[in-house]
């Protein structure tokens, strides 16, 4: 006997109750980041107020260059990596072409991942 493949159901009542819920728990997890931010910024003013060695907010933009700049490396190192990935991740016919670009997406991330932490790890 021949065994057919499941069937694939349409984003139905199933698909609106699953985005409603992300939804919500996204407005929760919004609402909550806002509150602990706001607590956050209170406890640092107050220490950044008795005591002067404490770090001020200016000490925060070389942390946001240095995320900017890995930002811009991993987004310009896709399109070079990624016919060198293409090459090496066949495409299987059960594969869409979206799932395909997300593998290959997937593999030009890992590897700009896996350089870094090995430069991190040889240079410190």
């Amino acid at each position: 006997p021949r065994v057919s493949p499941p069937a694939q159901h349409p984003a139905g009542a199933m698909g609106a109750a699953k985005d409603s819920l992300l939804r919500l728990l996204c407005g929760v997890a919004l609402l909550w980041a806002c509150y602990v931010g706001r607590e956050l910024h209170y406890e640092v003013r107050r220490r950044q107020l008795s005591n002067d060695a404490y770090p001020q907010y200016a000490d925060l933009w070389d942390a946001t260059w240095a995320f900017l700049g890995m930002l811009v490396a991993q987004l310009l190192f896709r399109p070079f990596f990624k016919a060198i990935a293409r090459a090496n991740i066949p495409k299987k016919s059960r594969w869409s072409d979206a799932v395909w670009g997300a593998k290959v997406e997937r593999c030009c991330d890992s590897v700009f991942k896996c350089s870094y932490y090995a430069a991190m790890t040889t240079w410190s």
